[in-house]
């Protein structure tokens, strides 16, 4: 069964900027084919971590197609029986956790009312915090399909996959898989490509989803509030690198201290259908 993918918002502004930033050597004098090396070799670097949020959110379209398509936790969602519904995601949730930078596992009515979630279960909070659905489980439910994309929430920025959960022609509610976008995803990228990123949330997009999760790392530009980073101490291009990235289009620029030079390549972080 192919499954489709929904669009979320018609504008870039309501995601990140992310910056690639890449040591690329020591000294003043840099050949300008050695600029046009780094920019290739940048861009190759943004576009494989957008092929890793596309991977992210196959992932997470599978283990939630898995779960509602399992009979018994129809029955369950649509008898609304939580503790059996629990039991019955439990291994696969603390499995998926394993492998994948697992945010959460939370099931919704049919009229987007929080139902469950498995996270925090799972930990033995002994009073749950009911959780609005992402706008990727609100298409979902209005669709009644298949959705899943980046989306930022109050529980932070993340790839959402959300599936209806259908047993007969009785609509249950959604299933929504969340995988988070931070640090130590950033970290594991860096493990394989070699090279720093930060994420950086446009203020705008913050405020409207009520977040008060980015404070304490540095940005760049007033626009922009620091999300996640694989550096000690943030590095920084040209402001003007980051407005060109707020309004869609990527921007390489140079730094250099006494020691070190570094490339960095600024650009939108785009949902995965574009």
């Amino acid at each position: 069964m192919r499954l489709s993918r929904k669009i979320l918002f018609p504008t870039l502004l309501w995601f990140v900027v992310l910056a690639i930033l890449l040591v690329a050597g020591i000294g003043t004098s840099i050949a300008s084919q050695n600029h046009a090396q780094e920019r290739q070799k940048l861009t190759q670097l943004g576009e494989a971590f957008q092929a890793k949020t596309e991977w992210l959110a196959d992932s997470a379209m599978g283990l939630a197609a898995s779960i509602a398509g399992n009979p018994e936790i129809q029955d369950a969602l649509i008898h609304q029986d939580k503790e059996t519904l629990f039991a019955l995601v439990k291994p696969s949730y603390e499995q998926a956790a394993t492998v994948l930078p697992l945010g959460g596992l939370t099931f919704f009515t049919p009229n987007g009312d929080f139902f469950l979630s498995a996270l925090q279960q799972s930990s033995g909070e002994s009073r749950m915090q009911e959780q609005t659905a992402s706008p990727v489980t609100q298409m979902a439910l209005s669709n009644r399909r298949p959705a899943s994309g980046i989306a930022l929430t109050t529980r932070g920025l993340g790839v959402y996959a959300a599936i209806p959960v259908h047993q007969g022609d009785t609509f249950a509610g959604v299933a929504e898989i969340s995988l988070r976008l931070d640090t130590l995803v950033l970290q594991d990228f860096k493990e394989n490509f070699g090279s720093d990123l930060q994420i950086f949330l446009d203020r705008e997009a913050i405020a409207n989803t009520g977040g008060e999760y980015v404070a304490s790392l540095d940005a760049p530009i007033p626009a922009l509030a620091g999300y996640a980073t694989t550096l000690v101490r943030p590095i920084f291009g040209d402001e003007e690198a980051y407005q060109s990235a707020l309004e869609g289009t990527p921007h390489t620029s140079y730094t250099q201290n006494l020691r070190e030079r570094h490339a960095i390549h600024s650009f939108p972080l785009k949902d995965i259908n574009g």
